[in-house]
């Protein structure tokens, strides 16, 4: 049986994922109002995945700046999640600057960087990255298919 913490992330998630406009009414709500909730980096996530499927980014900046005053761009899922955000937003500006945030980049953050960059025109600063990444400190990181791919774009 899964926990009650469990249950509870996975109906906010499909809640999320369903009523996607009514979860940022609903969360804008709760912190205008003060009640003191704190959410976690989780809603915060799932918060910032519905705007970005919305491509609401003016509301996703607001989560930005939250996520900043609360501590959670250090967790690799709301970091990666402000990126989508960004991309979705054709902001290339704030892929790139929410990216060098980045402390510890994983495989999804570099291949978001670089499909980013390529997506929306920057194709030689992706070559840059991508010819760097070892200078980088990503010696961890293996490469994927997608770098491969979007190294030859």
């Amino acid at each position: 049986m899964a926990s009650s913490s469990s249950s509870e992330s996975s109906m906010k998630t499909r809640y999320f994922e369903d009523f996607r406009e009514d979860a940022l009414y609903l969360f804008d709500e709760i912190q205008s109002l003060h009640f003191h909730l704190k959410p976690n980096q989780y809603t915060l996530s799932n918060t910032l995945t519905a705007c970005a499927k919305l491509r609401d980014v003016a509301f996703g900046n607001k989560l930005h700046a939250y996520a900043i005053w609360a501590g959670y761009k250090a967790y690799s899922h709301v970091s990666n999640t402000l990126l989508s955000l960004y991309v979705k937003g054709q902001d290339l500006v704030s892929v790139k600057w929410v990216f060098e945030e980045i402390e510890n980049p994983d495989v999804y953050s570099w291949t978001t960087l670089l499909s980013s960059c390529t997506k929306l025109g920057d194709v030689g600063f992706a070559c840059e990255v991508f010819d760097g990444m070892s200078e980088k400190g990503c010696g961890s990181v293996e490469c994927n298919e997608y770098w491969v791919c979007g190294k030859w774009v």
